[in-house]
Protein backbone atom coordinates (compact mmCIF):
# COMPACT_ATOMS: atom_id res chain seq x y z
CA UNK A 1 0.00 0.00 0.00
CA UNK A 2 1.23 3.42 -0.72
CA UNK A 3 1.39 6.22 1.83
CA UNK A 4 -1.69 8.05 0.52
CA UNK A 5 -3.96 4.99 0.84
CA UNK A 6 -2.73 4.31 4.38
CA UNK A 7 -3.39 7.91 5.41
CA UNK A 8 -6.86 7.71 3.90
CA UNK A 9 -7.50 4.45 5.78
CA UNK A 10 -6.37 6.03 9.08
CA UNK A 11 -8.57 9.05 8.40
CA UNK A 12 -11.59 6.83 7.78
CA UNK A 13 -10.92 4.85 10.96
CA UNK A 14 -10.69 8.06 12.98
CA UNK A 15 -13.90 9.35 11.41
CA UNK A 16 -15.79 6.15 12.22
CA UNK A 17 -14.39 6.08 15.76
CA UNK A 18 -15.51 9.67 16.23
CA UNK A 19 -18.93 8.88 14.79
CA UNK A 20 -19.27 5.85 17.08
CA UNK A 21 -18.34 7.99 20.10
CA UNK A 22 -20.91 10.63 19.12
CA UNK A 23 -23.59 7.98 18.64
CA UNK A 24 -22.76 6.48 22.03
CA UNK A 25 -23.02 9.90 23.66
CA UNK A 26 -26.38 10.55 21.99
CA UNK A 27 -27.62 7.12 23.07
CA UNK A 28 -26.62 7.87 26.68
CA UNK A 29 -28.45 11.22 26.56
CA UNK A 30 -31.53 9.55 25.08
CA UNK A 31 -31.52 6.85 27.75
CA UNK A 32 -31.14 9.46 30.50
CA UNK A 33 -33.99 11.55 29.08
CA UNK A 34 -36.16 8.45 28.70
CA UNK A 35 -35.55 7.46 32.33
CA UNK A 36 -36.39 11.01 33.48
CA UNK A 37 -39.58 10.97 31.41
CA UNK A 38 -40.59 7.60 32.84
CA UNK A 39 -40.05 8.88 36.39
CA UNK A 40 -42.09 12.00 35.60
CA UNK A 41 -44.93 9.97 34.09
CA UNK A 42 -44.95 7.57 37.04
CA UNK A 43 -45.10 10.48 39.50
CA UNK A 44 -47.86 12.18 37.51
CA UNK A 45 -49.85 8.95 37.32
CA UNK A 46 -49.46 8.41 41.06
CA UNK A 47 -50.60 11.98 41.77
CA UNK A 48 -53.65 11.52 39.53
CA UNK A 49 -54.57 8.27 41.25
CA UNK A 50 -54.24 9.89 44.67
CA UNK A 51 -56.33 12.86 43.53
CA UNK A 52 -59.02 10.56 42.10
CA UNK A 53 -59.00 8.54 45.31
CA UNK A 54 -59.42 11.69 47.42
CA UNK A 55 -62.19 12.98 45.13
CA UNK A 56 -63.95 9.62 45.19
CA UNK A 57 -63.78 9.48 48.98
CA UNK A 58 -65.08 13.03 49.24
CA UNK A 59 -67.97 12.26 46.87
CA UNK A 60 -68.86 9.07 48.76
CA UNK A 61 -68.87 10.94 52.07
CA UNK A 62 -70.88 13.79 50.58
CA UNK A 63 -73.48 11.43 49.12
CA UNK A 64 -73.73 9.55 52.39
CA UNK A 65 -74.24 12.75 54.37
CA UNK A 66 -76.63 14.00 51.71
CA UNK A 67 -78.81 10.93 52.00
CA UNK A 68 -79.19 11.40 55.73
CA UNK A 69 -79.99 15.09 55.44
CA UNK A 70 -82.15 15.09 52.33
CA UNK A 71 -84.39 12.11 53.04
CA UNK A 72 -87.70 13.40 54.43
CA UNK A 73 -88.98 11.70 57.58
CA UNK A 74 -92.37 10.92 56.04
CA UNK A 75 -90.70 8.60 53.54
CA UNK A 76 -90.03 6.13 56.30
CA UNK A 77 -93.75 6.07 57.07
CA UNK A 78 -94.69 5.38 53.44
CA UNK A 79 -92.26 2.50 52.97
CA UNK A 80 -93.74 -0.95 53.52
CA UNK A 81 -92.40 -2.65 56.62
Amino acid sequence: MDEHVMQHDDSLQQMFASLAAMMHEQQQKFMTQTAELQRHLAATSQQQQQQQSRESSAIDAHEYRGEGIAMPKFWKKTWPS
